[in-house]
């Protein structure tokens, strides 16, 4: 339905011999702008939207922006063979592609983003050359020619190289295949003619000779009722069911020679390209109805005649491959507006671009184009050429019809006339007798003008019409005549707004005593002014200014208000809210409403992108029409449809912390992206694959959250049609990347490409090690639960054991056999040595009982004190032998006993074996020595005895066996667990020269911890 409506379009133009009107304009890709080299052989736009373009140096990847080139590497296994592409380019159904070039089959794999080769081999096991691929078929089967041999080639097998199968010698210079499902008809141009064959799953059967002799057939296109269309050195031919083959004969301004290349548009159109340009037949008529050839003086037009390949794509955009010239390619669905070009022939019969001016409509319907280089034309409604007035009115800047149907022409520099197209008399207007030359002039009613009079005349000037007459006086006030202006425009009941040279703008009433009123002063001068109901537009190098008719309030509309470009050459409301504007970037549509802009550049069909100022018409049909640089644009505005084909988006490119996409896969492919946290900086360069008018594509992008929430608060618009997006350190988690891209008409794409993006948290952010943490943590905090209840356990026992030590070394101190004995002593002091003794005796014994218990209430007691309560205890046992121990103790110089602690009576038992096993057999006879010294972290106890040494057996009439030192050593276990001390205990014996027994020593290292000093 778009195709036929383009065609509809394209046709409806006028073709005269004065106007010549084009319709397509050709974007140009060659090796300026970035192919590989400009002699094409095959154009193919893939499922994905990206054309591929073969060369004689390599194959492109076009996305309507940049060229992806993939050369030749004999080197390398997955590049080109060589670098000529040969023959057509194919898709299978995984997206793969198939072409040639002259030494290989190639498959394109897709999802690596590079090539595969294959190659068959002759006879002798030699490789063999001039492959070329024509075609592939329902089943999957290329069709590969080489060698005068065809062959098929499976190539959904898992090897196709193992599966090509030769189907029959074929000597032909082209081959063209049509399926039929899984069966089909072949082509072949032959030597012989061109040969029609029938293929299936099993073979080609040959079935008729179709043209034969002279005619050498280049190509063949077959439609689905079975009409033959070939194109030969004569032209076109035709053969439609059971009819022989007929030439299509060419319309008189059609010159059609030998035929190149045929390429079917719809069911009811066919490009055919030959020696001379490009044709579109109306195939149901079986008339040439369109023509494009190459011109040298239009930019948008073919670059060249001789085209080798034509192709139409999905969304009915046209590619042509001119010989050596590279690709041209357009949308034919796109075109919007019809342009028309006049030429005059100057003094030596030389034609020139009739370069337009001023546009009027007359009460006749015709439209008179004004010129200040070329003069002024009179064209038909239709468009053709009515008559030329350029000798009349020289540099037409103005137009004006008056009521009696002559024309009021205001001449650049040149002055003001009359002209009657019907006599082309003209009369030229004089003020004082001199021609008035004006800036600007403008109409309060049917008669009646007003001028911005120049060449040094200040003030304006009131211009009448009475039947042929006229007459010209002084308008307004002296204010307003004793000033230069520039411009003028009318503001309805004969009132104006005037401009002078500063561009300042004046409100003036016709009243002689009203002092002009300003306005606003712009930044640029008056092109252009329109009025409607509420309000007067003035255009010009500042965009727009609306001055409202009420409060004689302004607003300017600009470049910062969206308008793209501040240079606005005409202007026309086609309704209460739409303009359309002329500007320095082609036409614009506005709507004063919302202040949208939608613009139209060289694609949609302008004659260019600069327009002349006051060019401009609404004829009473409804048509608008636009004069610029390069002739005239027309068309209905309610007829204007926006191009609706949805651009594919597509990635083609990611970097990944600013490096190289580091994966395999071919980043077109990619759907998802998983990085660890420290590749988290992300770089994406994308683009919209619509090609009717691509570098005015747009695209946006926005970042969410995989639970649907934004990243980014808003959709980010790029600046261009090269999509970017950068995203540096994101933060771990799971995103989407949501891209749309739009045409150049502003229509977006309604689903976004989208690639899901999960960034990995280090480890120690991940759910498991934080689960994992979590047990730890919880067994942790059970170790130390269960260590320090045991360790707790542990200093209770400690404790309870210190304690039952210290008691049991408090009982073994007051056991009843030493209070006994002590009693015995005190009787026997008594008997025999008087009471002082005695009353001496129980002194001490007194005082060893009171430290003794003392030191039981305590863990640990001073030195001192324990040292005086050993004096107390070998004084008391002394007092049962008769004759008293010497007991001495030694302390090393400077050691300060009050100043370290130990366990109390931790010294007692030693003295008490001394006395009892030592001295006891030797009935006291003897000493006992201490001495004290400080050790490194130790105190060391030293105790000598002289008595019989631990190898004399015990008499048996010793009192009782003494466990002090077995409490002993294990007081001083737990002293040291308990102060995370070590201590140590020796014992050994004494000996005379002789060998006899001379006492015992001990040697006690205690030692110290905090609390000991």
């Amino acid at each position: 339905m778009m195709a036929a409506f383009g065609v509809w379009f394209l046709c409806q133009m006028p073709a005269c011999l004065q106007a010549q009107p084009t319709d397509l304009y050709f974007h140009h890709l060659a090796a300026a702008q970035g192919l590989s080299q400009s002699t094409v052989s095959s154009i193919y736009r893939d499922q994905s939207g990206f054309v591929w373009i073969g060369t004689a140096d390599g194959l492109n990847r076009f996305d309507g922006l940049r060229v992806k080139v993939y050369r030749a590497d004999t080197d390398a296994p997955n590049q080109l063979a060589d670098p000529t592409v040969t023959g057509r380019i194919f898709e299978d159904k995984r997206g793969d592609l198939w072409f040639c070039t002259h030494t290989a089959i190639h498959q394109y794999r897709r999802q690596y983003d590079d090539f595969q080769r294959f190659t068959i081999v002759g006879p002798d096991n030699t490789p063999l050359k001039g492959y070329q691929a024509y075609h592939l078929d329902a089943q999957q089967r290329l069709w590969v020619h080489c060698n005068g041999q065809l062959y098929w080639l499976n190539v959904l097998a898992p090897n196709p190289a193992d599966l090509k199968k030769p189907v029959m010698p074929l000597s032909a210079s082209s081959i063209y295949c049509f399926d039929q499902g899984m069966t089909g008809i072949l082509f072949a141009s032959t030597p012989s003619g061109l040969v029609q064959f029938r293929y299936d799953k099993q073979g080609v059967t040959a079935l008729d000779t179709l043209l034969s002799g002279e005619e050498n057939i280049r190509c063949v296109q077959q439609d689905a009722d079975g009409t033959i269309w070939a194109g030969g050195t004569s032209g076109l031919w035709r053969q439609a069911s059971g009819q022989a083959f007929s030439l299509i004969a060419p319309t008189e301004d059609m010159l059609v020679g030998r035929v190149r290349c045929l390429e079917p548009w719809g069911t009811e159109y066919l490009f055919v390209a030959t020696d001379y340009d490009l044709l579109l037949l109306d195939k149901t008529r079986r008339q040439f109805i369109r023509r494009w050839t190459y011109d040298a003086r239009s930019i948008s037009g073919l670059s060249g005649n001789n085209l080798s390949f034509v192709y139409v794509d999905s969304d009915d955009n046209l590619w042509a491959a001119a010989w050596t010239k590279g690709v041209d390619y357009t949308s034919l669905r796109k075109l919007k507006f019809q342009t028309r070009r006049y030429y005059t022939n100057d003094a030596q019969g030389n034609p020139h671009l009739f370069v337009p001016g001023p546009l009027l409509e007359d009460s006749g319907k015709r439209i008179w184009c004004g010129s200040q280089m070329n003069g002024l034309l009179a064209l038909q409604p239709d468009g053709s050429l009515y008559g030329d007035f350029s000798r009349q009115a020289p540099s037409p800047d103005q137009l004006f019809e008056l009521n009696d149907g002559r024309l009021l022409i205001n001449n650049f520099r040149e002055g003001l006339l009359v002209l009657d197209p019907k006599s082309r008399k003209t009369q030229v207007l004089l003020w004082n007798g001199a021609p008035v030359s004006t800036y600007s002039m403008c109409r309060l009613d049917e008669k009646t003008f007003v001028i911005a009079s120049g060449n040094g005349r200040q003030g304006l000037l009131k211009l009448a019409f009475h039947g042929n007459g006229y007459e010209m006086e002084p308008f307004g006030s002296p204010e307003i005549t004793s000033k230069d202006w520039y411009y003028i425009t009318s503001a309805s009941n004969q009132e104006l707004l005037v401009a002078d040279e500063n561009y300042t703008v004046f409100h003036v009433r016709p009243n002689q005593s009203s002092q002009p009123q300003k306005l606003v002063s712009l930044p640029g001068f008056i092109t252009c002014s329109a009025e409607e109901e509420q309000a007067v537009w003035l255009g010009g190098a500042f965009g727009m200014c609306r001055i409202d008719k009420t409060d004689q309030t302004s607003r300017m509309i600009n470049m910062a208000s969206g308008l793209p470009d501040n240079m606005v050459y005409a202007m026309l409301q086609t309704n209460n809210n739409e303009w359309w504007l002329s500007t320095g970037k082609g036409l614009v549509q506005f709507n004063a409403a919302n202040t949208q802009f939608q613009s139209y550049g060289l694609a949609d069909g302008l004659q260019g992108m600069e327009y002349n100022r006051r060019s401009s018409l609404r004829t009473s049909d409804g048509k608008v029409w636009f004069g610029g640089v390069g002739g005239y644009n027309s068309f209905t505005p309610s007829e204007i449809q926006k191009h609706h084909v949805f651009p594919k988006v597509q990635i083609i490119d990611i970097q990944v912390n600013d490096e190289p996409y580091p994966f395999k896969k071919n980043p077109v492919l990619v759907e998802s992206l998983r990085l660890p946290y420290d590749s988290a900086t992300l770089t994406f360069h994308f683009v919209a694959l619509e090609f009717s008018d691509p570098g005015n594509n747009r695209l946006r992008y926005r970042l969410d959250f995989s639970d649907g929430s934004h990243y980014d608060q808003s959709w980010v618009d790029c600046a261009d049609a090269r999509g970017f997006a950068r995203y540096a350190n994101l933060p771990p988690g799971r995103y989407v990347l949501n891209i749309i891209g739009s045409n150049s008409d502003g229509v977006w794409s309604p689903t976004p490409r989208q690639i899901s993006i999960q960034i990995t948290p280090p480890f120690y952010q991940t759910w498991w090690f934080a689960t994992l943490s979590l047990v730890l943590a919880l067994l942790l905090l059970y170790v130390v639960y269960r260590t320090r209840m045991a360790s707790i356990r542990s200093k209770e026992e400690q404790k309870r054991r210190m304690i039952e030590l210290e008691l049991n070394a408090l009982r073994a101190q007051l056991n009843p056999h030493f209070i006994s004995n002590n009693l015995i002593s005190i009787n026997n002091y008594i008997r025999h040595n008087g009471v002082e003794k005695v009353r001496g005796y129980v002194a001490t014994f007194a005082n060893l009982m009171r430290s003794v218990l003392e030191s039981a209430r305590q863990p640990v007691v001073p030195l001192a004190d324990e040292l005086n309560m050993l004096r107390y205890f070998v004084e008391v046992e002394s007092g049962r032998f008769p004759q008293p121990i010497e007991f001495s103790i030694e302390i090393e110089e400077g050691l300060d006993v009050a100043r370290f602690h130990l366990p109390g009576m931790l010294l007692q038992p030693f003295l008490e074996n001394a006395i009892i096993h030592g001295l006891g057999p030797r009935n006291g006879v003897g000493s006992i020595r201490l001495s004290i010294s400080m050790a490194p972290h130790a105190l060391v106890f030293v105790i000598e005895d002289n008595g019989v040494g631990r190898r004399e057996k015990i008499t048996p009439g010793t009192e009782r066996k003494s466990h002090g030192l077995e409490i002993t050593r294990e007081r001083l276990n737990l002293y040291d667990l308990q102060h995370h001390t070590h201590s140590s205990l020796q014992m050994e014996d004494l000996t005379h020269a002789d060998g006899s027994a001379a006492g015992t020593r001990i040697t006690l290292r205690l030692g110290m911890a905090q609390h000991s000093i």
